[in-house]
């Protein structure tokens, strides 16, 4: 009995220390910085000198470690299509098509009726009154 006791509170500590493990957010380990780099002491040497005309100026390196900006993609234009009365607009090519044959329209008159009918008896009852007090805002998360 003792044994259950004590494998059972090993098990929750665990458990506890494992949550309070994600909850803190480990952070990476990084190797502490070593001693700085020394230059080898040399001898002192006069300078090199060279005809300035034949020296090209090093071009200025980048010191932004952001990505160079992209230009914005071109704005695709957008189809125009006049509204029609009793016309199907398909778009299931990608492109606009104007359906207004006597088939579209018969299958439009019918599913205009078919939605009158079914919308025939339907009411509304009206909205209920607004209460004199004000609600209470729910309670804020943490």
């Amino acid at each position: 009995m003792k044994l259950r006791i004590i494998v059972f509170l090993i098990a929750a500590g665990l458990v506890v220390f494992g949550v309070w493990l994600k909850r803190r957010g480990v952070a990476p380990r990084v190797a502490p910085p070593g001693p700085a780099p020394t230059a080898p002491a040399t001898p002192a040497a006069e300078p090199l000198t060279t005809p300035p005309s034949t020296v090209a100026a090093p071009a200025p390196a980048a010191t932004s470690s952001s990505p160079p900006a992209s230009a914005p993609a071109p704005a695709a234009a957008k189809p125009e299509v006049p509204i029609q009365d009793a016309a199907t607009i398909d778009f299931s090519t990608g492109k606009p098509v104007v359906r207004d044959t006597p088939q579209e329209k018969a299958a439009i008159n019918r599913a205009v009726e078919q939605m009158n009918a079914a919308a025939a008896n339907v009411t509304f009852s009206p909205a209920p009154a607004a209460a004199s007090a004000p609600a209470t805002p729910p309670p804020e998360k943490r």
